[in-house]
């Protein structure tokens, strides 16, 4: 089987590949970054199934491709911001200052972003995970847009710190909340490999 994963914001498309080769050895996986042009890129691709992964669901949920019940969302949001209630722990504010922070120095943010997310990256040198303008294009995407609300298999930790899983699961009847997982798509794979 192919896979296509759509990555989170600020998460490396090959830390992702080496997650998810290592779970389901037996399938073929793509894993693209959540950029502007991610619609394009997944029309290019020919595949079985779709996985979204955080923002990368995120960005999912506002469009029509997901196709069958093999596709999955992991630590999906319908708004990330925390003023909206619609799940997100994450103050505007914060999302504002990540943004500014991104501009001047990516590296630290991007290693105070995972830190904060329980995320077991560290970013040690000038490359970043993919394009600088893309990781700002995300954050304004985030704080400018919210996601639709879908029927589609997601998968979320009830220990996620950027996301609250039971009211996400009000919102979206197929949420299934795994008991003492995080944000770490490392953490839930394992479980979504048992029920999916």
């Amino acid at each position: 089987m192919k896979i296509v994963w759509l990555s989170g914001w600020g998460i490396d498309p090959k830390w992702l590949e080496s997650i998810v080769k290592a779970q389901y050895p037996q399938d073929f996986h793509v894993c693209l970054y959540p950029g502007k042009k991610f619609k394009e890129k997944l029309a290019q691709e020919s595949y079985d199934a779709l996985r979204g992964y955080s923002f990368g669901a995120f960005l999912i949920l506002n469009e029509p491709v997901l196709k069958n019940k093999t596709d999955i969302l992991i630590s999906p949001f319908l708004d990330l911001k925390e003023e909206s209630r619609l799940g997100g722990k994450v103050k505007s504010t914060q999302i504002k200052f990540l943004l500014r922070w991104i501009e001047k120095d990516p590296v630290s943010a991007l290693n105070d972003f995972y830190q904060r997310s329980g995320l077991p990256i560290k970013s040690d040198s000038c490359k970043l995970p993919y394009p600088s303008e893309e990781l700002i294009w995300g954050l304004e995407t985030i704080l400018n847009s919210k996601a639709k609300e879908t029927d589609i298999t997601a998968h979320i930790g009830n220990k996620d710190t950027l996301i609250d899983a039971n009211r996400l699961r009000e919102l979206m009847p197929k949420v299934i909340v795994h008991k003492n997982k995080s944000h770490n798509i490392e953490e839930l794979l394992p479980e979504i490999n048992s029920t999916a």
